[in-house]
């Protein structure tokens, strides 16, 4: 019975949060809330509000997760996917039973993206679509490309930090450096991107994105790959 309240409280403010966004709820999924955009009504700024309200649904955690440990109750941790992309929505199921939907591969990327927020240890990840979409209203950082389950190309992800308006500097120099050092990365410079990494990594140690690419730079090296 407690778990139930818990959850309540949780999935109530997610989905409020979600429709002051203009988001429209689409379907529960355990613990999990899945919602979409620019649907019923249309609208030209969908993916700027499905940022906004993964912001706010994560401000909204962290402020719940603050009242519940007074209370001596665990706190709760969400991941985000967002993709941006042309999906099919309407009333589908069956004769018996209908449901107001979204379907199509949008869709299940948008939730492969969720679950790489767990091999990054991030909270917002968004694919490029909605990076370009969002661009000029929000703060990201690239992280790089992956293979996702039902696509033969790997997909470019984009961490979500903020809304330009709220970003702090520090954020902005913090993602400007890691940019920086992944296009090192991308170029073959495996040293150069390790020494930048480093430096990134001396000054936030608990950023995983950092930890995992200074890796991927001493693999390279120690496969005597170089850069021209």
């Amino acid at each position: 019975e407690d778990l139930v309240d818990h959850l309540e409280d949780y999935l109530t403010a997610m989905s409020e949060q979600i429709s002051r966004d203009h988001g429209t709820i689409d379907k529960y999924i355990g613990d999990a809330v899945m919602a979409f955009w620019g649907a019923p009504v249309p609208s030209e700024q969908h993916a700027i509000h499905a940022c906004q309200a993964a912001l706010n649904c994560r401000k909204g955690i962290q402020d719940m997760n603050r009242s519940w440990e007074v209370k001596g109750k665990k706190p709760f941790w969400s991941r985000f996917g967002i993709h941006t992309g042309v999906t099919l929505v309407g009333n589908l199921g069956s004769q018996s039973r209908m449901n107001y939907t979204v379907v199509g591969d949008s869709v299940n990327l948008a939730s492969r993206l969720e679950g790489v927020n767990k091999i990054y240890k991030t909270e917002i990840i968004v694919s490029s679509d909605t990076r370009d979409a969002a661009k000029k209203d929000f703060l990201f950082r690239p992280l790089g490309s992956v293979a996702v389950k039902g696509k033969k190309q790997q997909v470019e992800i984009h961490e979500l930090i903020e809304s330009l308006t709220q970003a702090t500097e520090e954020q902005i120099q913090f993602s400007k450096e890691f940019t920086t050092a992944l296009n090192l990365f991308n170029d073959g410079d495996f040293l150069g991107a390790k020494n930048l990494f480093t430096k990134i990594g001396d000054q936030y140690p608990a950023d995983h994105p950092t930890q995992i690419y200074i890796e991927k730079c001493l693999e390279k090296e120690g496969s005597g790959i170089s850069s021209i």
